[in-house]
């Protein structure tokens, strides 16, 4: 079988040509003839629009394309796969040194690294909200960030209410809510620091 070798370029060292070159030979130590476009277009010189140009021909002159891993992120293998349907090549992805059926007839959604927020906890973090809430409107929003010696302060403030949990007691004497709710919006301190670059 003819095979058009397709994976991502850009980002990588030396342009993914070291792996083009490994999953080359895998395919042709299988049997297939594979056209791999770090052979056939080895230029990185060349603009993207340039390569483009070179390369998608060579996609119609295959009967499938493997796709490489990372192939989901890459805005040139969705051309190449856009070329590849329309010449109706088969699809396969390269998963561990295997060549694996591809269906890409049904709508995709790539998500993979991506923040699953649907999975947050939402419960707990309104807890902590509720702590954030009690402080406000104590002190005021965002009052903080002016607090003298703040890093410090909010270390200990983390280690009282983590000590109180640990030694079995549930709820803020002066708030009525959970010491693990007040570590966390201590955390959240902390965290705003680090990233203001205030300590």
């Amino acid at each position: 079988m003819k095979i058009y070798l397709s994976g991502p370029m850009t980002g990588y060292a030396d342009y993914n040509f070291p792996a083009f070159h490994k999953y080359a030979k895998m395919l042709r130590a299988m049997g297939h003839e594979v056209i791999n476009p770090a052979e056939t277009t080895p230029d990185v010189t060349l603009s993207y629009e340039t390569f483009m140009r070179a390369d998608l021909p060579n996609v119609c002159k295959c009967e499938a394309m493997a796709l490489m891993p990372g192939w989901e992120k890459s805005r040139g293998v969705k051309n190449e796969i856009f070329v590849g349907q329309a010449c109706g090549l088969k699809f396969y992805a390269i998963e561990n040194d295997k060549l694996v059926d591809v269906d890409l007839s049904a709508g995709k959604k790539f998500d993979k690294g991506k923040l699953e927020w649907a999975k947050m906890r939402w419960a707990e973090l309104t807890e902590i909200m509720q702590v954030l809430q009690f402080g406000a409107d104590k002190y005021g929003w965002n009052n903080f960030e002016n607090v003298e010696g703040a890093e410090d302060r909010y270390k200990s403030a983390l280690m009282r209410h983590i000590i109180a949990y640990i030694q079995g007691e549930a709820n803020d004497t002066e708030s009525g809510m959970h010491h693990l709710a007040h570590a966390g919006c201590n955390v959240l301190f902390l965290l705003a620091f680090k990233n203001r670059s205030k300590i």
